[in-house]
C-alpha cells in the first residue's frame, strides 16, 4: 500500500506540472528567470593604480628603488632604511584631482565618455624609524589608492526585427547607474639590516585594509520599438525598466610583504631590487533580479524575479618587482632610473567565484545557446604591464652650506591596467575599450635646514591628473 501511495502521489504530482495547475513559484528553477542574461560583475571596476607616496621619489618620476635613503624607504625599498643612522618621523599630505572616463555608446552621440573628476586629499604617508645597532626599524601608514566614481552610462539598444526578444537583450549591455568607492590602506613594519659596507637588505610586513562599496543598478527599456534598427535608451530609472540591482559592502584586512636589496658597485653607483607581494580580497556580491517584462509588438518575455547572495567577487591586488639604479655625483647630483613588471593580470584571475560557474571575462552574450562568440574565450582581458621611472635631483647649497635647495624633475610611464576587450572582438571593444597608458611629467623642490629639518614638495601632471604632495622630515 505505501509503494502504491507514493507511485499515485508522482503520478499526480506529474500531471499538475504538465498542466500547469501548479504556480511556477512552487519550483525555484523557473525557466525564464534562471535563463536572463545576465553579467554578474563588471570587470572595469576592479581599478588600481600605484604612485610614489612621498615628495622627493615623486618629484624624481617615482624611480627611488636604489635611491630610497629616507625614512620614506620602507614603502618602496626598505633596504634604504639602512642609510638613516638617526631617529626619524616623516609625514606626506597628498592632493590629487583625477579624471576617470566610462564608455558611452549613444546613437547620434559624438561624445562616446562619460567624465567624472575625483578629488583627493588626505595623509598619504606616516612613517618613523629608529636605529638599533646594526638594525633599522620602521613603522608606517600609507594610503595606497582612493577613488570615488559616480556616474550614469548609456548604452545604445541594436534591435533586429528578425531576432526573439530574448536574443536581443542577450546581444545587448544594460545602460547603468554607478557609485563606486575603493580606499586601500596600508599598514607595515619594516627591518634593515647592514650586511657590509656595500651591501644593504630590508623587509616590510604588510596589513593591508580594503574598502570597497559598489551600488549599480542596470537597466533597458521595457518596450523595444519594432522596425528601428537601434534605440536610445532613457536616462531614469522607472520600476518597469529596472534589470539588475548589486551592491559589495565589504571591510577587509589580508597580509602582504616587501623585500629589497640595495648595493654599491661603486662610491658613486647603486643598484637595487625589490619584490612587492599583494594580497588578495574575496568580496561578497548582493545581487536581486526583478520581476523584468519587454515586448515587442505582439512578442512578450518575462523574466520572475530572483535574489542572488552567493557571487564572491575576488580582488587580487597586483604583485611587482622591480630593478634601479642611481648614480651619486660629490652630493650635488643625483640621477635615478627605475624599471618595474606590474602583474595587473592578477586583477583578473580568477575574477568570480559563484554557484552558477559564470565568468564575467566571457560577457553576457556567451551564456545562452547562439551567442556571438561559441568559442567561448575570454572576451576582456587584461596584460602585465612595465613602468619606466627617470629622475634627476640637483642640489644647490647656500651660505655656509647649512642650507641646502634640491631642484627635481622626472618623468614615468604608466601604463593601461583596465580590464578590456581582446583583439577581435569588435562587438565589445566600444563599451570595454582598451585603456592607453600615460606619460606623468613630474617636478619638485626641496629645503634643507641643518641635519634635522627636510621640507619638499612635488607635482605630479598627466592629461587627466594633477597631484600635488608635501613631505616633513624631521630627525632627533
Amino acid at each position: 500500500m505505501a509503494v502504491y501511495r507514493h507511485t499515485l502521489s508522482g503520478l499526480l504530482l506529474a500531471i499538475l506540472c504538465i498542466t500547469g495547475l501548479l504556480s511556477p513559484a512552487v519550483f525555484p528553477q523557473n525557466r525564464d528567470a534562471e535563463r536572463r542574461p545576465l553579467n554578474s560583475f563588471n570587470l572595469r571596476y576592479l581599478r588600481l593604480s600605484f604612485s610614489a607616496p612621498t615628495a622627493r621619489p615623486l618629484s624624481m618620476g617615482g624611480a627611488a628603488i636604489a635611491l630610497s635613503d629616507d625614512p620614506t624607504a620602507a614603502t618602496i625599498n626598505p633596504a634604504g632604511l639602512v642609510f638613516y643612522v638617526r631617529p626619524a618621523i616623516s609625514p606626506s599630505t597628498k592632493l590629487s584631482v583625477r579624471e576617470f572616463s566610462e564608455p558611452a555608446v549613444v546613437t547620434g552621440s559624438d561624445d562616446m565618455e562619460v567624465r567624472h573628476t575625483d578629488l583627493f586629499f588626505d595623509e598619504a604617508l606616516l612613517s618613523a624609524v629608529v636605529q638599533y645597532k646594526r638594525l633599522h626599524l620602521s613603522t608606517f601608514r600609507e594610503v595606497i589608492y582612493d577613488a570615488r566614481l559616480s556616474f550614469q552610462s548609456l548604452q545604445t539598444i541594436e534591435v533586429d526585427p528578425a531576432l526573439p526578444v530574448e536574443t536581443v537583450i542577450q546581444r545587448n549591455f544594460p545602460s547603468r547607474k554607478t557609485l563606486l568607492k575603493t580606499r586601500i590602506v596600508d599598514n607595515g613594519l619594516s627591518l634593515a639590516w647592514g650586511f657590509s659596507e656595500r651591501l644593504n637588505f630590508g623587509a616590510s610586513l604588510r596589513l593591508t585594509r580594503l574598502e570597497y562599496h559598489l551600488n549599480e543598478e542596470q537597466y533597458y527599456e521595457n518596450e523595444f520599438p519594432g522596425p528601428a534598427l537601434q534605440y536610445r535608451g532613457l536616462n531614469h530609472i522607472t520600476a518597469d525598466n529596472l534589470y539588475l540591482l548589486q551592491s559589495i559592502d565589504e571591510k577587509r584586512w589580508g597580509i602582504g610583504f616587501s623585500a629589497g636589496m640595495i648595493s654599491h658597485l661603486s662610491e658613486r653607483l647603486m643598484v637595487g631590487l625589490v619584490y612587492n607581494y599583494r594580497p588578495a580580497f574575496d568580496l561578497k556580491s548582493n545581487i536581486f533580479l526583478p520581476r523584468y517584462s519587454v515586448s515587442r509588438g505582439d512578442s512578450l518575455i518575462t523574466f520572475a524575479s530572483r535574489e542572488d547572495t552567493t557571487t564572491r567577487v575576488r580582488y587580487d591586488l597586483p604583485d611587482a618587482y622591480g630593478i634601479g639604479i642611481a648614480y651619486k655625483y660629490r652630493g650635488r647630483l643625483n640621477i635615478a632610473l627605475d624599471l618595474v613588471r606590474v602583474r595587473y593580470s592578477e586583477l583578473l584571475s580568477p575574477a568570480e567565484k559563484s554557484r552558477s560557474g559564470r565568468d564575467p571575462r566571457n560577457l553576457i552574450q556567451d551564456d545562452l545557446p547562439g551567442g556571438i562568440d561559441p568559442e567561448k574565450q575570454n572576451d576582456l582581458v587584461l596584460e602585465d604591464g612595465w613602468e619606466f621611472h627617470a629622475g634627476v635631483e640637483y642640489i644647490l647649497k647656500v651660505g655656509a652650506r647649512k642650507l641646502r635647495l634640491p631642484l627635481r624633475i622626472g618623468y614615468y610611464y604608466d601604463p593601461g591596467h583596465i580590464a578590456h576587450a581582446r583583439e577581435g572582438q569588435a562587438a565589445f571593444q566600444p563599451l570595454f575599450p582598451e585603456e592607453k597608458g600615460y606619460h606623468h611629467a613630474t617636478a619638485g623642490l626641496g629645503f634643507f635646514w641643518g641635519d634635522k629639518l627636510r621640507l619638499d614638495g612635488a607635482m605630479d601632471v598627466t592629461s587627466k591628473a594633477i597631484t600635488l604632495v608635501g613631505t616633513t622630515i624631521y630627525v632627533f
